[in-house]
């Protein structure tokens, strides 16, 4: 039973891990963009994928 909790939290940690990254990588990509429409989006969409990548981090730490 131990080896599949394990097995878990690392598929969290990875998956929040990317879900950081790919946040990072929206809003460092939307942030010259002038037109204000679209820049604003991925600002946005960046945000809410960085605190959804952070929790399930957090979620794969009380897996463990």
């Amino acid at each position: 039973m131990q080896r599949i909790e394990t097995n878990m939290s690392i598929l969290l940690f990875g998956a929040g891990g990317l879900a950081f990254l790919a946040g990072i990588a929206m809003i460092a990509y939307g942030v010259p963009i002038n037109e204000f429409s679209f820049g604003n989006t991925l600002i946005t969409s960046g945000t809410i994928a960085i605190i959804g990548g952070l929790l399930t981090v957090g979620l794969g730490a009380v897996v463990t």
